[in-house]
């Protein structure tokens, strides 16, 4: 039964990583915007990426405080794993800001901050469960 908890929490962890990556690879190269797209439309559409992206960032948060949670039911000290999700939480201000300014250098760095604090995550719940 504990086996099956423990594949469940792996299973969250995954999930959080899978849609942790992918909102990285949402803005467009540098260079490839084409001429003539109605300003409208993109503003539209940033609006619609600001929100999302946030949904997103917000969703991965809560489904690790949940798993977190369910660690902490079974038994193991997570306060490791609780810095972690507050370091990332903490980029949550920054993040929204750089949406709403369009910084794209600015949303890369802080990507790259989230990336690694997400890997962070990964691994520490790893090693909490196998028991290293």
């Amino acid at each position: 039964m504990k086996k099956m908890h423990i594949l469940a929490v792996a299973a969250l962890i995954g999930l959080v990583a899978v849609l942790a990556l992918p909102a990285a690879a949402l803005a467009p190269a540098a260079g490839t915007e084409k001429a003539g797209i109605d300003p409208g439309l993109k503003e539209e559409l940033w609006n619609i990426h600001t929100v999302h992206r946030l949904d997103i960032f917000d969703g991965n948060v809560k489904a690790a405080g949940e798993a977190i949670a369910a660690l902490e039911r079974y038994g193991y000290e997570t306060s490791g794993l609780s810095a972690t999700v507050d370091a990332i939480s903490g980029h949550r201000d920054a993040l929204a800001t750089a949406l709403e300014a369009r910084d794209r250098e600015e949303l890369r760095s802080i990507n790259k901050e989230l990336f690694t604090l997400w890997k962070d995550f990964r691994k520490e719940t790893k090693q909490l469960i196998k028991g290293e």
